[in-house]
Parts: C-alpha cells; sequence; structure tokens
C-alpha cells in the first residue's frame, strides 16, 4: 500500500498593508493638510500682518515638532505591531517546523517498521523454503542409499547363490571323481591279481 508523503504547509500570514494602509493614508493626509494649512495660514497671517513672522516660524516649528513626535511614534508603534506579528509568525513556523518533522519522523518509522515485517517475512518464507528443500533432498538421499542397499543385497544374494552353486558342483564333482578313482583302484587291483595268477600259472606249468 503505497503512503503519501507529509506536506509542510506555510503558516497563513495577515496582510499588513490591508490592516495598515488606511492608517497610513490617513496620517499622510492629515500631514499634508497640516503643512498646507500652515502654508495657507502663514501666508495670510504674512501679509494681514497680525503675528510677527517670528511667531509663525515658532508655530510652523512646533507643527512640525509634533508631526515629527508624531511619526516616530508611530514608528515605534508599527515597529512594536511589526515585532509582535514577527514573533507569532516564528513561533507558528516553529510549531510548522515540528510538526513537519513529527511527520516525517512518523513516516520514516512506519517505512523502517515495514521494512523490518518484510525482512522478517522475507527470512522466515527463506528459511521455510530452505529447510522444504533440505528435508526433500534428504527424502531423495535415503531413497537413492535404500535403492541401493536392495540392489546390493540381490547382487549379494545372487553372488552367494552362485558360489553356493559352484562349491555344491564342485563337490559333487570331487567325490564323482573319488568314486572314479576308488573303482580305477580296484580294477588295477583286481588286474594286477590276474596277472600275478597268471604268472603263477604259467610257472608251474
Amino acid at each position: 500500500m503505497q503512503q503519501m508523503l507529509p506536506q509542510l504547509e506555510p503558516p497563513s500570514k495577515p496582510d499588513k498593508m490591508k490592516e495598515l494602509g488606511w492608517p497610513i493614508i490617513i496620517v499622510i493626509a492629515t500631514l499634508l493638510g497640516t503643512i498646507l494649512g500652515s502654508i495657507i495660514a502663514a501666508i495670510i497671517l504674512g501679509t494681514t500682518h497680525i503675528i510677527d513672522f517670528s511667531w509663525l516660524m515658532i508655530i510652523l516649528g512646533c507643527g512640525m515638532f509634533a508631526i515629527t513626535v508624531f511619526f516616530v511614534l508611530y514608528s515605534i508603534k508599527t515597529r512594536q505591531r511589526f515585532q509582535e506579528q514577527y514573533n507569532k509568525e516564528r513561533a507558528s513556523t516553529q510549531v510548522e517546523y515540528q510538526k513537519f518533522i513529527q511527520r516525517w519522523e512518523s513516516y520514516f518509522n512506519n517505512e523502517r517498521f515495514r521494512w523490518d515485517d518484510w525482512a522478517v517475512d522475507f527470512s522466515r518464507q527463506s528459511d521455510k523454503e530452505h529447510r522444504e528443500s533440505t528435508e526433500e533432498l534428504k527424502r531423495q538421499c535415503m531413497e537413492a542409499i535404500s535403492d541401493a542397499e536392495q540392489r546390493l543385497d540381490g547382487s549379494v544374494k545372487n553372488t552367494q547363490s552362485i558360489f553356493t552353486s559352484s562349491v555344491e558342483s564342485y563337490k559333487i564333482a570331487v567325490d564323482h571323481y573319488q568314486k572314479q578313482l576308488i573303482n580305477v583302484m580296484r580294477q588295477i587291483d583286481a588286474l594286477e591279481k590276474r596277472l600275478e595268477e597268471k604268472a603263477t600259472s604259467d610257472k608251474e606249468e
């Protein structure tokens, strides 16, 4: 069964420009309005000579200082918001990374367990096949040995039968030869007696 590889999903990031766009536009519009208003007021006040030019510069300086302070505070606040957002995103990324590592570790552990199970099953199957082939070879060897023993027993029995028949035939031949020899000896003895008797009778005549 094919397993799907784990995929790391990027953490969701809020749209900073969408969140900060309107405040920036409002601040820029306010600054432009303040600057234009100050210029117009300076022109009007300068022409009517209601206040002195030095006071006008002081007012403009205070306005610029207020704008600068506002920008500094806004920058600090924006930096803090960005830092907080960065910390949140970093923490979220670390969490996602840990989940990603855990998913991959789980995947590799499952694969390792699957390969271990396959190796054990393969080893068992190999041992079973080896055992069966060994038993079959042993059975064939025992059958061959039994067949050879039977043929050897048959050959030995045939040889013993032939040897026994030969011994009996030799014994019969020897007995027959002895009988013939005894008959011949008897005939020789009888012939000798006849010759002696004939010789004796010839001498007496």
